[in-house]
Order: C-alpha cells, then sequence, then structure tokens
C-alpha cells in the first residue's frame, strides 16, 4: 500500500479523523446524537482503503488462489458493509427524527449488512493463511 499512499499519510489520517471525531461529539453533533458524520467519514476511508488492498493485490499477482487469502474474505466483507452502511450512516438522525419506523427498517438492514461482515471475518479467521 505504502506504494500508492506514502507513509506518512497513515498516521496523518488517523490524527485528522480523531480530531474530527472529537470535534464532531463534543461541537457539531453533540454526545446526544448519533455520530452519522463521524460514521460516514469513517465508512467513506475503510471503503478507499480496501480498494486500494484490491487494485494492489490485482496489480501485483502475488496471490494465486485469492478464496484462500484471510485478508480478501476480511476485505469483501468490510467493503459489503461499509458500501451498504453507508447511506444508513448519512440518512440515520433525519429517519430517525422523521420516521420511526422506518428508522427501524433502516437500522434492521444494518444488522443484515453487518452480519455479512462477521461471516466474512469468520472466513477470514477460519482459512489458514499461506507462507
Amino acid at each position: 500500500m505504502s506504494k500508492f499512499i506514502p507513509n506518512i499519510a497513515f498516521p496523518l489520517i488517523l490524527v485528522v479523523f480523531i480530531l474530527f471525531s472529537l470535534l464532531n461529539a463534543f461541537f457539531i453533533q453533540g454526545l446526544h446524537a448519533n455520530n452519522s458524520y463521524q460514521r460516514t467519514v469513517e465508512g467513506l476511508l475503510v471503503i478507499l482503503f480496501v480498494l486500494l488492498y484490491f487494485y494492489n493485490t490485482a496489480k501485483e499477482l502475488k496471490v494465486k488462489r485469492i478464496e484462500q487469502e484471510p485478508m480478501f474474505w476480511f476485505s469483501v466483507g468490510a467493503l459489503l458493509y461499509f458500501s451498504g452502511a453507508l447511506f444508513i450512516f448519512i440518512f440515520s438522525n433525519y429517519l430517525l427524527y422523521y420516521s420511526k419506523n422506518l428508522g427501524v427498517t433502516f437500522w434492521a438492514a444494518h444488522a443484515v449488512f453487518l452480519i455479512i461482515f462477521y461471516i466474512s471475518a469468520a472466513i477470514a479467521l477460519w482459512i489458514k493463511p499461506k507462507k
């Protein structure tokens, strides 16, 4: 990954994200609201990093059987979860404020995305990594 993003970028992104999360929690959305801004930025960052992993894996062609790579399964689960849940994160406060029933339905869909992620992570833990 360091070929695409300089090594200094990761700690910088981490610090900026933590500062944004604190700013959001104490000044923007407050402690009593769903932190939808922070979750949206988190989702976008994870999607970006997963896509960079897929791009790097496809470009290097070092993996012979992708379905036997634990990182592949974890990345697939993360991509499916965060892409599916991204719109829920964006509209969560709006949905819960204007329609509790619709909000509950969307959070049930979120639970399905989370189950998919957990199954994918379990597969990643189950597979014995190749050396």
